[in-house]
C-alpha cells in the first residue's frame, strides 16, 4: 500500500487486530519504491496470532527477511478459545499437505532467528520518502540530471538538497534568477547553498527581460496601478528561462512549491509551478 505519514503503524495496528481477531498468522508484503507519484515504504510484516510482531523488513530498502512460523498448535488453540475468533459451523477440510523444498524433513533443524527493523523516526521516514520517491521518478522517467531554480529560500534549498541525496550532486543544477528587485542577501544564500551541496549554478539575470516584457504592455497597461500582474512577470520569465534549459539540454525541472501555498493558490501558473516533478508538493510549510 502507497506511503504517507504515519502509515506503517496504521498498517500494523490494523493487520495486529485482524490477526487476533481471528486467531492466525498474518503476512504482509509490500513494495518498494516510487512509482508516478506514489511511494511504496516496504516494511513487510509478519504477526503472530496474538498480534505480535514477529518478523518486520526496513522500511525503504529492498530487503529479503526470513522467518520461522509454528502452525502446529495453532489449529488447538484457536478450538480452545485462546482468540475471540469463533469456530463454530466451520467444516474440517482435512490435513495440510507437507511439502519440503530441500526434499527432506526439516526436524531436528535450528530455527532461523527472525529480523525484526526498528522503524524510523516521523520525520525521518518522510525524508526517506522524498527522496525515494525523487530517485525513482527520474530515473524510471529515462532523466540524468535535474534543474531547479534557487531562490535562497527554503523551499528551493529543501528540494535541492533532497535531490542531491537522491541524485548525486554531480546530477543536479541550479539556476539563480535574480531581478532588479531580488536581495543581495538571497543572491548570496543561493550561491552559498549551491557551494555547500557541491552542485553548479548557472546565473540568468531577468532584468532586461523583465524590462522588455513591461515596454511590450506598456500601451495595454498603461491608466493602471502596478501589481500583481507585473509581479508575476518576473515569476513567468524564471519559469520560461529554466524550461527553456530543459528542452535544450533534457534535464527534468524540479518545481519547489509546497502543499500549503499550493492549497491556498500562493503560486503562479506558468511561473513557479512550471516543471515536471513537484517534490514537495505534498508536504505542508507549517
Amino acid at each position: 500500500s502507497p506511503f504517507h505519514a504515519g502509515k506503517r503503524d496504521e498498517r500494523e495496528n490494523m493487520l495486529r487486530a485482524r490477526a487476533k481477531d481471528h486467531g492466525l498468522f498474518v503476512a504482509y508484503v509490500n513494495q518498494v519504491g516510487g512509482q508516478d507519484e506514489l511511494v511504496f515504504d516496504g516494511s513487510s510484516v509478519i504477526l503472530d496470532p496474538n498480534g505480535q510482531t514477529i518478523c518486520r523488513a526496513p522500511q525503504f530498502e529492498e530487503d529479503i527477511v526470513l522467518c520461522d512460523i509454528d502452525v502446529k498448535n495453532l489449529r488447538q488453540l484457536r478450538r480452545d478459545g485462546s482468540s475471540t475468533f469463533q469456530l463454530e459451523g466451520i467444516t474440517d477440510v482435512g490435513s495440510a499437505q507437507h511439502f519440503f523444498v530441500s526434499g527432506k524433513s526439516m526436524r531436528g533443524m535450528k530455527k532461523i532467528p527472525s529480523e525484526i527493523s526498528s522503524p524510523v523516526s516521523p520525520i525521518e521516514e518522510i525524508r526517506r520518502a522524498l527522496v525515494m520517491g525523487t530517485h525513482d521518478y527520474v530515473s524510471k522517467s529515462g532523466f540524468r540530471k535535474v534543474l531547479i531554480a534557487l531562490s535562497g529560500g527554503i523551499d528551493s534549498s529543501l528540494v535541492a538538497a533532497l535531490a542531491v541525496e537522491a541524485l548525486g550532486a554531480e546530477n543536479v543544477i541550479g539556476v539563480s534568477m535574480p531581478s532588479q528587485y531580488s536581495s543581495e542577501g538571497s543572491q548570496t544564500d543561493a550561491q552559498q547553498l549551491a557551494d555547500n551541496l557541491g552542485i553548479v549554478m548557472e546565473t540568468l539575470p531577468i532584468s532586461d527581460v523583465y524590462k522588455s516584457m513591461r515596454n511590450t504592455l506598456e500601451k495595454q497597461f498603461s491608466g493602471t496601478d502596478p501589481g500583481i500582474a507585473e509581479e508575476n512577470l518576473q515569476s513567468r520569465i524564471r519559469g520560461n528561462l529554466i524550461m527553456a534549459m530543459s528542452n535544450k539540454f533534457g534535464w527534468l525541472v524540479l518545481a519547489t512549491g509546497n502543499k500549503s501555498e499550493m492549497a491556498v493558490g500562493y503560486a503562479t501558473i506558468y511561473g513557479d509551478m512550471a516543471g515536471g516533478f513537484s517534490v514537495i508538493k505534498d508536504v505542508p510549510k507549517v
